[in-house]
């Protein structure tokens, strides 16, 4: 059986930061509308270069690959079927237990690829930086939902937790968000044109930004901690 305290604590209302005035909130917004203004230029630059070039060749696929190639077995697991239920817990606990899950898969995951992104200007040549982003490729924006949804948990869960850690990092955290819309950028537009000065550029705005992303995060945990250890 589930309890679930209300005490006057866990309101949704509470998760405003009153230590951010308007002229801040304000001004993030004009400031995160010009970045994506100019991204979208950037992004109907290529979108013209591309159809000024005409279409590719397609080559065939090679089918000798895929010759002697069994599928993979499927493992099944085996279900365990038990007495017991499950033991009287309140809902705050298990959001806690929810977010602790979150905040750990995001640092697991999307730190391997702040790890790819800071080792990026290690490659020598473009195959090998083409090689670094590939590793990701598939998976990199599927790792940021785990903070998409860390911060939804957050909000409906401890308003007032969320409440008072914009409070205090508000700039440190609009910063990261600019970082991590850099780096998504920057993964998605390198390709997009042979140039070398083109290639190049995005290659150190991913580098930079998952340097700053990754040292924003630190400073948050370091000043979340210096913040308990004062009390």
């Amino acid at each position: 059986m589930l309890q679930y305290h209300l005490e006057e604590g866990l309101m949704t209302r509470n998760a405003l930061s009153e230590n951010v005035s308007g002229a801040e909130v304000l001004t993030s917004i004009i400031l995160f509308g010009v970045i994506y203004g100019l991204l979208f230029w950037v992004w109907l630059f290529v979108l013209h270069q591309k159809i000024s070039a005409g279409p590719q060749p397609v080559h065939p696929p090679d089918k000798t690959t895929a010759k002697g190639l069994k599928p993979p077995r499927r493992r099944v697991a085996a279900r365990r079927d038990g007495a017991g239920g499950l033991k009287a817990m309140d809902l705050q606990t298990i959001w806690f237990i929810l977010l602790g899950v979150l905040l750990g898969g995001y640092a697991a995951l999307d730190g391997f690829d702040f790890g790819v992104g800071i080792l990026h200007p290690l490659a020598r040549t473009d195959a090998e930086r083409r090689t670094f982003m590939n590793a990701i490729g598939p998976i990199w924006d599927g790792n940021e939902v785990w903070l998409i949804t860390f911060g939804g948990a957050l909000f409906a869960a401890f308003p007032m937790a969320y409440a008072t850690a914009f409070s205090a990092m508000y700039l440190a955290l609009m910063l990261v968000l600019a970082a991590l819309i850099f780096r998504a950028v920057a993964i998605e537009f390198r390709s997009k044109r042979p140039s070398p000065v083109w290639r190049a550029t995005w290659d150190w705005a991913f580098f930079g930004s998952s340097l700053m992303a990754s040292l924003l995060f630190g400073v948050a945990a370091v000043q979340r901690r210096a913040g308990h250890a004062a009390r």
